[in-house]
């Protein structure tokens, strides 16, 4: 059986997007390399409260990206101009303004050892931190 070279350009362009679309699409466990860190987002509290803890859901994830050297950061919901901060000891900065409908985004950081913080703020001012150490 002969294969040409445009059949195997096909394929390999075919294998490529579906590698991407799983990495971008799927639950970050299935996505997760032995290096990549799982990002822990929580509300910040304004003023701690008195009382019974509740619970709150977050409509956030994100994880460090070993491979990529990039944090990723998505949501279950559509968000529109969420903006995102990270920062670190290491001298990285980043801030943008996102809308999560579409999809996840992209954070380049240097990938150097250090302590990373994550900020995440709604459009009505909640307010939603992660912080992770490479």
């Amino acid at each position: 059986m002969k294969t040409n070279a445009k059949t195997l350009r096909l394929l390999f362009l075919s294998s490529l997007a579906i590698l991407v679309i799983s990495i971008f699409s799927s639950p970050l466990e299935a996505s997760l390399s032995k290096d990549d860190i799982i990002i822990v987002i929580a509300p910040r509290p304004a003023i701690p409260e008195e009382g019974p803890r509740t619970t709150v859901s977050v409509p956030f994830y994100a994880e460090y990206n070993d491979l990529l050297d990039a944090v990723i950061i998505g949501s279950v919901v559509e968000l529109e101009d969420v903006s995102v901060m990270v920062d670190s000891s290491a001298g990285d900065w980043y801030q943008t303004v996102f809308d999560t409908e579409d999809g996840p985004l992209l954070i380049p950081v240097s990938g150097d050892s250090g302590h990373y913080s994550l900020t995440l703020i709604t459009s009505d001012n909640t307010v939603y931190v992660g912080e992770f150490d490479l």
